[in-house]
């Protein structure tokens, strides 16, 4: 049997989170399926102009529904908008938690995390891209609204990196220090990598960056002659 790569296994997982909607009822797959175009529409609208460049006229031509249908979903673009966000940060926290599975290894489990993390802002780059943009000429409700909503998003990421590593130490693959500190270590790796990945740009694919920020987490900077010499004194 050929073994699946960290890519294929990724895929997976999501088909399998689809399983999940069998369990609704009828009228309830229908409304949540209207809402997920809806939101993906609005998100390949949104991320082709901008946010003050696209109408709920628009979204409703594109969806196929009337103007009236779908403020009966989302009160306003702005509240439209929001959810995309929502939307978005929810499934790779999902994702994300997925990677941590008793199961495998520990390095397993964090390539499969790092790959996922990497793979998911590549695929939705123009989103946030847009988001950062214009989260500083949302109305002040809106603000504030986001700005709470990335302080959760953070505090839940920021958990799930705190189980990978304690599953790290665990295995015996990382050293007993504090926890919050690799937390921040790995974290802000992470975030670099997929700031220039969006903002600015990135030569590697997002299987070539998982390996070299696995590489930079786990062995450092430092040439391996010098590390030696520094343990033997």
């Amino acid at each position: 049997m050929t073994k699946q790569s960290f890519s294929d296994q990724y895929v997976d997982k999501n088909k399998k989170r689809d399983i999940i909607e069998l369990t609704l009822s009828r009228k309830e797959q229908e409304i949540e399926a209207r809402k997920k175009d809806i939101l993906e529409i609005a998100a390949e609208l949104f991320a082709q102009k901008d946010f003050h460049g696209v109408t709920m006229d628009e979204i409703a031509e594109k969806v196929g529904l009337s103007k009236g249908t779908v403020y009966l979903y989302f009160e306003t673009k702005e509240n439209l908008f929001f959810s995309i966000l929502i939307d978005r940060t929810k499934s790779l926290m999902l994702s994300l938690k997925d990677t941590i599975q008793s199961e495998v290894s520990f390095e397993a489990s964090l390539r499969d995390f790092v790959f996922t993390f990497l793979t998911y802002f590549q695929k939705h780059k123009a989103y946030f891209k847009l988001m950062h943009s214009e989260k500083t000429r949302a109305s002040m409700d809106a603000h504030y609204q986001m700005h709470d909503y990335a302080k959760e998003i953070f505090n839940q990421f920021n958990d799930i990196l705190a189980e990978l590593i304690k599953k790290g130490v665990a295995d015996h693959c990382l050293r007993s220090v504090d926890i919050f500190s690799m937390v921040k270590m790995l974290g802000g790796i992470l975030n670099n990598f997929t700031y220039y990945q969006i903002f600015i740009s990135s030569t590697m694919s997002p299987a070539g960056e998982t390996e070299l920020i696995i590489d930079l987490f786990l062995n450092g900077v430092k040439k391996a002659e010098v590390t030696e010499v520094l343990h033997e004194t």
